[in-house]
């Protein structure tokens, strides 16, 4: 039988994955929302996937994140408990999602496109989308390109966690007055770049095996679900074109990259 939430139990549903939060006290219901993935609606709070809890340590003013009975993080601000679980909760619903197919990927829009850039976390992603956005791009994540069975590309649109010598900020797009993807596209372009503070933009082909490949670098799933894995970047590599170059400092790049993208998508 079906529990609807209470006040100190949530449960949403993610890629077809059923995950519940639990929290010691009501109050932090509300503030657990700002862990759930972009695109998450609620659900009931029966057959779950998977169980985070929040627990909060009495007059201490201290948190302790959990996934099942894995402590995440203990006796922490509840600013760092709630990033633990974003960051876990994220990594969970890549892996085993039932939907898209996860990949590590910057991705913006562009004439109608979606442009990716494949790429670990710290690999520069972030500040470059950010840049690209800014000068008109349209934003479907910094972190995770979501790709279908078609080879769509699915927003992700979470906010852009970027990292500087000030530490790291968070930016809200639609704050800022900047242009969110609305739903899925085509890919347009595949493109494998890295930072590099001497790098000149210099883009050169990639066959579609080679594109297939950095892709597949870049799947989350790969290993616990490789036929899938293969399939769909396969078909993403097969309906756009994938380039490589190093870059130098996104707001350099950025223009420069944009006046490639109006090369081939014209």
């Amino acid at each position: 039988m079906a529990v609807r939430n209470s006040s100190s139990n949530y449960a949403i549903l993610s890629e077809g994955l059923r995950v519940g939060f639990r929290s010691s006290g009501t109050e932090l219901i509300p503030r657990l929302s700002s862990v759930f993935p972009p695109g998450s609606i609620q659900t009931d709070f029966a057959n779950l996937d998977f169980v985070y809890s929040l627990d909060e340590e009495p007059g201490r003013k201290s948190y302790t994140a959990y996934f099942k009975s894995r402590a995440l993080i203990r006796r922490a601000t509840l600013s760092a408990a709630l990033d633990s679980i974003a960051s876990d909760v994220q990594h969970t619903v890549a892996t085993y999602s039932r939907g898209n197919l996860f990949l590590h990927a910057g991705v913006i829009g562009w004439r109608g496109r979606a442009v990716l850039f494949p790429g670990r976390t710290c690999t520069g992603k972030s500040t470059l989308v950010h840049a690209l956005i800014r000068a008109g791009a349209i934003y479907f994540s910094d972190e995770f390109a979501l790709v279908d069975a078609s080879g769509n590309v699915h927003p992700f649109a979470r906010p852009l966690s970027l990292r500087s010598l000030k530490g790291r900020s968070t930016v809200c797009p639609d704050e800022e007055g900047l242009k969110v993807a609305p739903g899925p596209c085509r890919a347009g372009v595949i493109i494998a770049t890295q930072y590099k503070p001497s790098g000149a933009w210099c883009p050169s082909h990639l066959s579609q095996g080679q594109a297939t490949l950095e892709l597949l670098r870049n799947t989350v799933a790969v290993r616990s679900d490789p036929g899938r894995a293969i399939r769909y970047t396969g078909k993403l590599a097969s309906s756009a074109i994938a380039i490589r170059s190093p870059r130098g400092d996104s707001e350099v790049a950025a223009p420069l990259l944009l006046e490639t993208l109006d090369r081939f998508l014209n």
